[in-house]
């Protein structure tokens, strides 16, 4: 699924400044997200006693961009997003000393017309009017810093076929001319340096979560990582391993490869059992259930209202959905089959498939940001409250 990002400007509410991204899904083009990445007031350059909007405002769009691809792709978006008068909201909040790193981390440019060659860096844009064609050109990372092409990391995605030309008065490279899929010719050949978030109105940035079959390459052990953090938590805060029992045979399989439909649906079943495994107060219901009573039992205990639980107990439901997944792969009946169907659009993954191995890392995408989400809750709230005097 595609998705595509289009800036909401800016906004400062006295003590935090915010840089507003909208996510749409794309082909129809529904809003579904936003995303709001804030940093606090105090920690920004100012200049004439005012907030540098379209630089701070770059800084966080490059720091943020990647984030939200990430957040998309691994489905963290999607069960820990909050609801507010029916608008979905993800945060990013960046805190003053990540701040600091993240001026660091952004200084400098990039461009993805660079290329290195022994050492010496050339732009690709270079235009040859006489010949009519592109060539590479002379540069250095002063002359591109310069240029008024804008960075690689906040770059409009309807910006095109870029030529520069050496500015010999003032010793840069600029843009000469540019192409723009929504027609807007005029405005990138005489502000491109504008192509770029908090720049043009129009700007706006494709993001592909979910890379062509094949491309998407996960680490075998991603899941056991992705249970193994979360016990690791869990075992912190409740002072209880949440994986009680050996899950030796189920982890062998879950690392090993998918390459058929056998492979996949042994997969899920090895999945379903480590779930099985984890070691929840309670003898009612399975252990997911059993999970969402004692986390919500926990949280009254602590005072957590129940808007910063929610997103905990969609998480989890994306654990559920993969013994819904097992059932249906085992079972036929109408009952399994719809759970079965509900599954796949929860899991984001289609079955029966043509290749199973970019339907499994899908899969491991999904539940790995789904653990993440309860890892991360569990984490916060043990560290200010403390494990319950009683589960």
């Amino acid at each position: 699924m595609t998705y595509r990002v289009r800036s909401d400007r800016f906004s400062v509410d006295g003590a935090r400044f915010t840089a507003n991204f909208l996510v749409d899904l794309m082909p129809s083009g529904t809003t579904f997200l936003l995303v709001k990445v804030g940093v606090p007031v105090q920690r920004l350059a100012f200049t004439s006693g005012q907030v540098d909007e379209p630089a701070v405002g770059k800084m966080l769009a490059t720091y943020a961009l990647p984030r939200i691809e990430a957040g998309l792709r691994d489905g963290l978006f999607q069960v820990s997003a909050e609801t507010s008068d029916g608008e979905r909201i993800a945060r990013l909040n960046v805190s003053g000393d990540e701040w600091e790193v993240i001026t660091g981390q952004t200084a400098g440019k990039r461009c993805r017309y660079q290329s290195l060659e022994a050492g010496d860096l050339f732009c690709d844009a270079g235009a040859d009017l006489a010949k009519m064609k592109k060539v590479s050109l002379p540069t250095s990372n002063f002359l591109c810093g310069a240029c008024n092409m804008p960075d690689a990391r906040v770059v409009c995605s309807r910006l095109h076929h870029v030529e520069t030309q050496r500015v010999t008065a003032v010793q840069r490279l600029a843009v000469q001319s540019a192409f723009c899929d929504l027609g807007h010719h005029a405005k990138v050949r005489s502000e491109p340096d504008r192509c770029c978030y908090g720049g043009h109105d129009c700007w706006e940035r494709d993001v592909e979560p979910e890379p062509q079959p094949g491309s998407l390459q996960r680490s075998p052990l991603a899941l056991h990582e992705a249970i193994g953090y979360l016990d690791a938590v869990w075992l912190n805060v409740f002072k209880g391993a949440l994986l009680g029992r050996d899950v030796l045979r189920a982890a062998g399989t879950l690392a090993t490869a998918c390459a058929t439909s056998q492979d996949f649906t042994e997969k899920v079943a090895a999945l379903v059992e480590t779930f099985d495994a984890f070691q929840v107060p309670g003898n009612k219901g399975g252990t997911l259930d059993r999970m969402v009573v004692h986390l919500k039992s926990w949280c009254s205990s602590i005072g957590v209202v129940t808007e910063e639980y929610e997103p905990v107990e969609q998480a989890i439901t994306v654990l559920k959905k993969v013994a819904r997944l097992r059932a249906g792969l085992l079972h036929g009946d109408e009952r399994a089959r719809r759970d079965f169907e509900e599954a796949q659009r929860v899991l984001s993954i289609s079955l029966p498939a043509v290749a199973y191995a970019p339907e499994w890392n899908q899969l491991v995408a999904r539940v790995a940001g789904a653990l993440a989400v309860v890892r991360e809750f569990v984490r916060r709230q043990g560290q200010s409250a403390g494990p319950p005097t009683a589960a």
